[in-house]
């Protein structure tokens, strides 16, 4: 009797579960940024409306996330994230069956400070009829591609006029004197140089001049010699007053 009283009382709970299905989730993924590089493996992931936590995921190898399967909200706020406990950049409005799996979360560790987060409370069940939901598939993001060819580069701007000269800078040390180099090979020896007529001239003058020295020094010889002889024969000669 407690058995089927117990399976009574959940009956209408069960209809109403089976004409009300629940509406699908908004799933995302994408990379996750702190202070501008990207998260290590292990930081949490956490999707926030007010001080209401609705899902949360870690991160895995670079920095990438996902699947988060965000819940219906309890209310109409905009949904926010947090990266390791840090707000970031993004919001969105909650949408059943969005999809996006390149959702870049960048968040700043000087960011504003996140009031404490308390769990989603569940939504009670009610009575509702049912409404056809279409099937809504859900992408996992996969593993970052490779990076792309670089593009083109862009026309070159105009070149701005030269800037006014600087000022001289000093000068540097001398440097160590280098070692000697080898002696050069000796040069060729220059051509006879031609005789001048004025060297002839001058040699001829130097010799008629030598003559003339000499035959003046035979001249003087011969009147000392003829000097001395008077001399010698006055001196010979007998004096008168002599008795």
């Amino acid at each position: 009797m407690l058995m089927l009283t117990f399976l009574l009382a959940a009956l209408p709970d069960a209809i109403v579960s089976a004409q009300s299905p629940p509406l699908p989730p908004t799933v995302l993924g994408g990379t996750a940024w702190l202070d501008g590089e990207l998260v290590p493996p292990g930081t949490l992931i956490q999707a926030m409306q007010g001080n209401t936590e609705l899902q949360r995921i870690t991160v895995r190898t670079n920095g990438r996330f996902g699947p988060l399967q965000v819940r219906q909200p309890p209310g109409n706020g905009p949904v926010y994230f947090l990266v390791g406990g840090h707000r970031a950049d993004n919001e969105m409005n909650w949408q059943p069956g969005f999809l996006q799996a390149g959702l870049e979360l960048r968040a700043a560790s000087t960011a504003r400070p996140v009031p404490a987060a308390t769990a989603a409370p569940r939504p009670a069940a009610t009575a509702s009829p049912a409404q056809p939901v279409s099937p809504t598939a859900v992408t996992v993001a996969g593993p970052r591609g490779e990076r792309g060819p670089a593009g083109p580069a862009g026309p070159q701007g105009a070149t701005g006029p030269a800037g006014p000269p600087g000022e001289p800078g000093t000068p540097g040390l001398q440097g160590p004197q280098g070692e000697r180099g080898a002696e050069g090979e000796e040069g060729p020896r220059g051509r006879k140089g031609e005789t001048s007529g004025y060297g002839l001239y001058t040699l001829v003058a130097a010799a008629v001049a030598v003559l003339l020295a000499l035959a003046a020094l035979i001249v003087a010889i011969v009147a000392l010699s003829r000097r001395n002889r008077s001399t010698s024969a006055a001196s010979a000669r007998p004096n008168d007053d002599t008795p």
